[in-house]
C-alpha cells in the first residue's frame, strides 16, 4: 500500500494572529487645551451590563481630572454624540499619572447589546491639563474600524493606521477588548549571555493542535537564534535561524517544520534563544497588559498564551499579562498521511426480484412487500446519524410517507422537512 504525504502549507492558521502586534510608541492622542477629547469607537462584542471604561495614558504633563463616558456614534456623521450609551453616566479620574493603566467605573453602568456602536470619551472633566492618551499602531495593514478619533473645536478624521488602546468592563468582573488592543507594546535584548537568555509564550490548549511550523515578530537581529518548541521540558522541534538570510530589523518571521500534534492539557513553549553574546544579538518585542484579566477578554486564546522567560535552561518563570510576538502556524493542509482507497470484493447484485409475501392469508392487512438486501459496489462513505431516516405509509396508499428520524433529528408525517409535525427527538 503507498502512502501520499501532504505537507505543512505556508499558508495556514497564525494563532495569534500577528497582525495586530505591533508598535504603539508615539501613538497618541494630545488633550493640550480646554475642549480636547479622544475617543476610542468600537462595536459592542458582548450583551451586558458594563460597570468600568479600560485605557492608558501616555505622557501626562498637566495633570487634571478627567471625565469618561461611554457615548452612542451618529450614524450619518461616525462621530461620538454627546449622549450617553444604554443609560450609563461618566466616571471621573483625578490626577492621572504618566504611562499608566486606568479602568474608571462609571457613575451608572450601561446596559450593552452587542453589535451596537459606542465611543469611549475621554474629555476634561473642568479645568484643562496636558497629557496625551495612549493608542496603538497596526504597521502592517489599514485600519477602518475600530478607530480613535480627536476632537479639539470639532471631532477630526480617524488616523488610518491607529487603532485604539480600550477595553470595557462587565460587573461580572470580566473585560472585553471590543477588536482594540488594549496592551502596552515592549522590546528588550537578550544575548547568551543576559538574564534572561531565552523568551516564549507558554502554550496550552483544552483540544489538540496540529503545528506546522511557527511566526515571531521583532525589532532586530544581530545574530543566529534558535527557536524551540518544547514539550513542558522536552524539545520537540528546533529550528535555527540564520541572521545573514533575515532581513533584519523589524522584521516578521515565518518557518515551517515538520508538522506535529500538540497534546490537549499540556504546556508547550515557543522559546527564542540567542546562540552568542553578540551585543543586540536578539531585541525582542512583546506586550504588558494591566492584568491577567484584560488579557483574557481581549486577545486570542486569553491564559493558553501567556509570556514566560528562563535562564540557563533553568525553570521556566511565566508572567500571565504579558504576551511575546511570537506564535504557531497551523498549516492549511496539515501534515496528513492519506490512504488510497481500495474498494472491497462484492458479490454480484442479486438480480432476484421483490417477494410479495401473506403470511396470513385470512388477514383483511395489505400483505407485507419484502427486498433482498442489496451490497454497494462504491468506495466507503460517511453516514451522518441525524441524516438517517425511515421513510412509512400504508400499503397503496396515496399519502406522502411520514419521515421517522430514529437516531436524532424531526420527524416529518408531510413527507418532507415541510411537511407537519416536526418533532423533535
Amino acid at each position: 500500500m503507498v502512502n501520499f504525504v501532504i505537507s505543512p502549507q505556508p499558508v495556514g492558521l497564525f494563532l495569534p494572529d500577528f497582525i495586530p502586534y505591533t508598535k504603539s510608541d508615539g501613538q497618541v492622542i494630545a488633550m493640550t487645551a480646554a475642549g480636547h477629547k479622544a475617543a476610542a469607537l468600537f462595536k459592542i462584542a458582548r450583551t451586558g451590563v458594563i460597570d468600568g471604561l479600560h485605557f492608558r495614558t501616555a505622557t501626562v504633563t498637566t495633570p487634571q481630572n478627567l471625565r469618561i463616558s461611554l457615548q452612542t456614534v451618529n450614524m450619518t456623521n461616525g462621530e461620538p454624540t454627546g449622549s450617553n450609551y444604554g443609560g450609563s453616566t461618566p466616571g471621573t479620574l483625578a490626577g492621572p499619572a504618566s504611562n499608566t493603566f486606568y479602568t474608571v467605573t462609571l457613575g451608572t453602568n450601561a446596559t450593552a447589546i452587542k453589535n451596537e456602536w459606542v465611543a469611549l470619551v475621554i474629555e476634561w472633566d473642568g479645568v484643562a491639563g496636558n497629557l496625551s492618551i495612549q493608542m496603538n499602531e497596526v504597521a502592517r495593514s489599514r485600519i477602518a474600524f475600530p478607530h480613535a478619533r480627536r476632537f479639539t473645536t470639532s471631532w477630526l478624521a480617524a488616523v488610518s493606521d491607529q487603532i485604539p488602546f480600550a477595553a470595557t468592563r462587565y460587573n461580572d468582573g470580566t473585560y472585553e477588548g471590543n477588536l482594540c488592543v488594549p496592551w502596552q507594546w515592549n522590546d528588550a535584548i537578550i544575548t547568551s549571555a543576559t538574564t534572561p537568555d531565552e523568551v516564549a509564550n507558554q502554550f496550552n490548549f483544552p483540544f489538540e493542535v496540529d503545528c506546522g511550523g511557527f511566526w515571531f515578530d521583532i525589532t532586530s537581529l544581530a545574530d543566529d537564534i534558535e527557536v524551540t518548541l518544547y514539550r513542558e521540558t522536552t524539545v520537540a522541534r528546533t529550528l535555527t535561524i540564520d541572521e545573514d538570510m533575515t532581513r533584519g530589523g523589524q522584521t516578521l518571521h515565518y518557518s515551517l517544520w515538520d508538522g506535529i500534534t500538540l497534546d490537549a492539557n499540556v504546556n508547550y513553549y515557543l522559546a527564542l534563544r540567542p546562540l552568542t553574546v553578540t551585543a543586540n544579538n536578539l531585541r525582542y518585542r512583546y506586550g504588558t497588559f494591566a492584568s491577567s484579566d484584560v488579557l483574557v477578554g481581549s486577545s486570542p486564546l486569553g491564559l493558553g498564551c501567556v509570556f514566560a522567560s528562563r535562564t540557563d535552561t533553568g525553570a521556566w518563570s511565566v508572567n500571565t499579562s504579558q504576551r511575546l510576538f511570537a506564535g504557531l502556524i497551523i498549516p492549511a493542509g496539515g501534515d496528513l498521511i492519506i490512504e488510497p482507497v481500495v474498494p472491497p470484493v462484492l458479490p454480484p447484485l442479486d438480480p432476484t426480484p421483490p417477494v410479495i409475501t401473506d403470511p396470513n392469508p385470512n388477514s383483511t392487512l395489505p400483505p407485507t412487500r419484502t427486498s433482498p438486501i442489496l451490497p454497494l459496489d462504491c468506495p466507503p462513505f460517511r453516514l451522518f446519524q441525524r441524516d438517517l431516516e425511515v421513510r412509512v405509509k400504508q400499503w397503496g396508499s396515496t399519502e406522502a410517507y411520514q419521515v421517522l428520524r430514529p437516531l436524532g433529528g424531526k420527524h416529518f408525517t408531510g413527507g418532507e422537512d415541510g411537511g407537519s409535525g416536526g418533532a423533535d427527538i
